[in-house]
């Protein structure tokens, strides 16, 4: 009797969105599914612990709605930071969160969580152990946040982007400008995302809800994993016409701040990640068959890292103004 293989693997965050199924094969009957992602830029740590199975003549989409296969009964997770004698051991703990509805049951989904303290630059091992005595682990080390070379958002008063030439007007309207953000990688990171957010807050009478417009600029891969300044392009055209084609329709009254109104986002991610997503992302070309790749010891999945770097720009003033005024976001309801 053929035998139907059931993979659960719930991601928690991804650095871009691809397919992460894993297609299994082997003839077991319990694998340990481990995925987690160590920030230590962030103050909660998410592992995600799950189990795929083989049940003989039982369809796919019937064992799908039954969570309780997915997950053990009991486990023990914990992170040893460091090694030698005496390493720091985090104990992990289970907390439900809420899965959004599709093909896999979601009336139940425990994830594991900490909130102490992730080292950058320091090995962090992850164990978890079964009431059997089985123990599943894998090791990443742990990103610093990526530096941003240009603009200097560590600065107080950081360089302002400007996106409109001040000098040179074409017969269409101003002339549109590029942004070059200068990225410093370091070979412990393998790619970075770079995203732009445009802050301003919604006013109705007494009533302020602060929000964003992300602007997407690109993504790079350091493929060398080499100490580099790479350059990421703002074009200054791409600027407005995606905050119009965010907004269209939305006649709120939009206050914002001339002297802050951007959020600069740099996602980091190590070789670890970078491969995986490389192995499991999308297909491309006449290959149809995926290599398996994973990082996890008497398992499957992935432990990695990633870091996430933020500060604070503005628009230069003609920039600000376009924004405002201009001809592609001016009748959007900024002030």
């Amino acid at each position: 009797m053929q035998k139907i293989l059931l993979y659960s693997f719930l991601i928690l965050s991804t650095l871009v969105a691809c397919d992460n199924e894993v297609d299994l094969n082997a003839d077991y009957e319990d694998t340990t599914v481990v995925y987690g992602l160590l920030n230590a830029n962030e103050d909660t740590q998410f592992v995600k612990v799950n189990r795929a199975f083989l049940e003989d003549g039982v369809s796919a989409i019937e064992l799908a709605k039954q969570s309780d296969r997915f997950f053990y009964d009991s486990l023990d997770v914990r992170i040893v930071q460091g090694g030698g004698n005496n390493p720091n051991v985090i104990d992990l703990l289970p907390i439900a969160k809420k899965k959004d509805p599709g093909v896999f049951a979601n009336d139940r989904n425990i994830v594991f969580y900490t909130t102490d303290s992730i080292i950058p630059n320091l090995n962090h091992r992850l164990e978890v152990t079964q009431p059997d005595g089985k123990i599943t682990r894998a090791t990443t080390s742990v990103l610093t946040p990526t530096q941003i070379v240009r603009p200097e958002v560590d600065r107080n008063n950081p360089p302002q982007l400007r996106l409109i030439s001040l000098h040179r007007i074409l017969p269409s309207g101003l002339e549109f400008l590029d942004y070059e953000f200068i990225i410093r990688f370091t070979p412990v990171i393998a790619e970075v995302q770079l995203n732009v957010y445009l802050l301003y807050d919604e006013v109705s009478g007494s009533n302020r809800i602060p929000k964003r417009v992300r602007i997407p600029v690109g993504g790079i891969r350091n493929t060398e994993l080499q100490n580099d300044d790479q350059i990421l392009i703002l074009p200054g055209d791409f600027f407005y016409n995606s905050i119009a084609d965010q907004l269209e329709g939305d006649n709120s009254v939009k206050e914002i701040n001339p002297n802050r109104n951007l959020l600069i986002e740099v996602i980091a991610v190590d070789p670890l990640f970078s491969q995986y997503t490389s192995v499991y992302g999308p297909l491309d070309g006449l290959a149809q068959v995926r290599p398996e790749y994973t990082n996890v010891e008497n398992g499957i999945g992935l432990f990695a890292s990633r870091s996430t770097r933020r500060g604070f720009s503005a628009l230069a003033q003609i920039s600000y103004q376009q924004l405002l005024n201009g001809p592609i976001t001016g009748g959007l309801n900024f002030r």
